[in-house]
């Protein structure tokens, strides 16, 4: 791809990252949660800080979507859907 090509195409991500993604601050109580999802479903550090921020907006029925059984397992535990894009449960 040229220099040109890739530019482009980092604009139209860039572009849909803005306008379909929210953008969610990290607090220090994604951090506590996430030290303890760590520690009681042994998850790795940017799931877990990624699970404790959608843990914070269960009020908005989030859905999990992942392929890691332990990331999927831990959501359901807490109550949330979940999506495996593998097709397994």
């Amino acid at each position: 791809m040229s220099r040109e090509g890739l530019t482009q195409v980092l604009s139209v991500a860039a572009r849909d990252l803005i306008e379909e993604f929210w953008l969610i601050e990290l607090g220090r109580d994604h951090i506590r949660e996430s030290q303890n999802l760590i520690l009681e479903y042994h998850l790795r550090t940017l799931d877990a800080l990624h699970f404790a921020v959608l843990l914070s907006l269960k009020e908005l029925d989030p859905i999990l979507m992942s392929a890691d059984q332990r990331l999927l397992s831990a959501a359901q535990h807490k109550g949330l859907q979940i999506l495996n894009p593998e097709g397994k449960h």
